[in-house]
């Protein structure tokens, strides 16, 4: 159960938005709206929140990390993993993961 939750977590990232994927530089920072880090010291300690706070057209850059289930609800919203081999939405028996 714990791996097919995982590994919907990986797909769900994947399918977030089409700009969830690739490396961005700490450079890059400060071209976002929101940036969520799961050990603090950014906007946000989880995407959820952040995405609570968003608006349409908001752009969101998730750091490396394990992050929860996530419910996305905005139209425009862009969601975008730092490092697509680092950055992980786990589902952790919830129903959905994305």
């Amino acid at each position: 159960m714990k791996k097919k939750m995982f590994v919907l977590g990986l797909v769900g990232i994947f399918l977030l938005t089409t700009s969830f994927s690739g490396i961005v530089s700490a450079q890059e920072n400060n071209d976002w709206d929101i940036i969520v880090d799961d050990d603090g010291g950014e906007d946000y300690t989880s995407i959820q929140e952040a995405i609570d706070n968003a608006w349409s057209g908001c752009r969101i850059l998730v750091k490396s990390g394990n992050y929860e289930s996530i419910n996305v609800d905005i139209a425009g919203l862009t969601i975008h993993g730092e490092d697509k081999t680092n950055t992980y939405i786990i589902g952790q028996g919830d129903s959905y993961v994305v």
